[in-house]
């Protein structure tokens, strides 16, 4: 999964519909206003979508420590959570234990 700073891709939305807008008003008279105003509207619907889109918060990443409590074999470096499989997420905390590429 990719994070992206949602306020920065909507401040540029913004920014392409308000170019937009200057050319719809500059081209008033033309035989392609309604064009031009079609544009404008897209790029409106697009900055409300992101707008009103739902957001994720990034997951802490831990790592497995190697520990033999009880049955168990591993760890969470983040919340002391104890696994007995070397799982992708710390089924504890939530917290993403694959190795950072």
């Amino acid at each position: 999964m990719e994070l992206i700073d949602k306020a920065k891709l909507y401040n540029a939305i913004a920014e392409m519909e308000d170019e937009a807008r200057d050319v719809f008003l500059n081209t008033m008279s033309s035989p392609h206003k309604e064009a031009y105003m079609g544009r404008v509207s897209g790029i409106t619907a697009i900055k409300h979508l992101v707008a009103d889109f739902p957001t994720v918060e990034s997951r802490p990443r831990g790592e497995w420590i190697d520990v033999e409590e009880f049955y168990f074999d591993y760890k969470c470096s983040l919340c002391g959570g104890l696994s007995e499989f070397d799982t992708p997420f710390c089924q504890n905390c939530g917290a993403d234990m694959r190795k950072k590429v």
